[in-house]
């Protein structure tokens, strides 16, 4: 699949799970210990946007106001708009973890929306069948992708332990447990 289909098609699940997010789940508990669903829809605009920033280096800072769907919606665009740009997923970029191709953020862009999608859902009752190729796909980046040193226990880890999914289990699950979230919980 195409880096930035994979992340528009990332982004068109998460938006999805936004959209269809009751007001009175916003303070509900979610697989990411130092969120509820309110600051890690937070959490996934500023990332989205910050992923935006690293392709044009100019600020692109997003206000949550009232509406997250909107919120995620205009950082959303503002990401795919600037990694659309010709030659932008071969130049290589400075992050504050190292130095990677544009296709690599991209990838990343792809494995937060989706991960956070599966969060969200599951954290206000929506179904994590997500689309088994895009899961399976977005599965086999974080694969490639995820360095052990970026694992641990506690709120302050990006990602918590791999954790064991159930081997029928659909490539969303997968790739929640691959990322440290429990499938079956």
């Amino acid at each position: 699949m195409d880096p930035i289909e994979t992340l528009e098609r990332s982004l068109d699940t998460a938006g999805d799970v936004l959209a269809a997010i009751p007001a009175d789940k916003l303070d509900a508990p979610t697989a990411c210990p130092a969120y509820d669903v309110r600051a890690l829809t937070q959490h996934l605009v500023v990332s989205l946007a910050y992923f935006a920033t690293s392709a044009t280096g100019e600020e692109s800072a997003v206000e949550m106001g009232d509406d997250p769907k909107a919120a995620f919606d205009e950082a959303a665009a503002k990401l795919t708009g600037a990694w659309k740009q010709p030659g932008m997923l071969d130049k290589t970029f400075t992050l504050p973890f190292g130095d990677f191709p544009g296709s690599a953020i991209v990838a990343m862009g792809a494995m937060e929306a989706l991960t956070h999608a599966w969060d969200l859902a599951r954290a206000t009752g929506q179904s994590t069948a997500f689309p088994e190729d895009l899961s399976g796909e977005v599965l086999a980046i974080a694969q490639g992708m995820l360095q052990p040193h970026f694992r641990g226990e506690g709120p302050d880890a990006s990602f918590g332990p791999e954790r064991e999914a159930p081997a029928d289990a659909h490539a969303a699950d997968r790739l929640a447990a691959f990322m440290g979230r429990d499938p079956q919980g």
